[in-house]
């Protein structure tokens, strides 16, 4: 008689790190910089507010995730106000868990112009997740003062001065 005994501790075993950043924009006056920004109706009946922002209104590139490009951008459409969500991960690794994140976004719609802003975020521990603690934009630091309407993730209040 014959055993074989296969193991699946390979290293690509390891399931990926998340991370969810939610932004609200405003300007000066705190109006909503993200209100009427085009997006994808990709919900289904009596989901969530959430929906795909369009591929050709921003350019996101999240450089610790080793991806060349992202495509995650969303919109959260609440009342009074919409904030955007960027869901990345990092590729499966038991030794890879980036605490700072770099977000190159250029999009029109939010920031006024084609220019590229950089957003890093700053990440702890929370089980397989990672909880964002604080965030810069275009080097002015910003922390959280609410979470969202299921109390999972902060959203970040970011004033664009213009």
């Amino acid at each position: 008689m014959f055993f074989i005994v296969l193991s699946c501790g390979k290293k690509d075993s390891y399931p990926p790190y998340y991370y969810t950043l939610q932004i609200r924009f405003t300007d000066q006056f705190g109006n909503d910089k993200v209100q009427g920004i085009k997006y994808i109706e990709d919900n289904k009946p009596g989901s969530s507010d959430e929906y795909k922002v369009q591929k050709d209104i921003y350019r996101l590139e999240v450089e610790q995730t080793h991806k060349p490009k992202e495509d995650l951008l969303r919109v959260q459409k609440v009342e009074p106000y919409n904030y955007l969500i960027i869901r990345t991960s990092t590729l499966p690794s038991p030794d890879y868990r980036p605490k700072h994140l770099a977000h190159r976004l250029v999009c029109a719609h939010v920031f006024g112009d084609e220019e590229e802003h950089t957003i890093v975020s700053d990440w702890e521990k929370v089980g397989s997740s990672d909880k964002c603690i604080s965030i810069t934009v275009d080097g002015k630091t910003f922390t959280s003062t609410e979470n969202d309407q299921y109390g999972n993730f902060p959203i970040f209040l970011v004033s664009l001065d213009e």
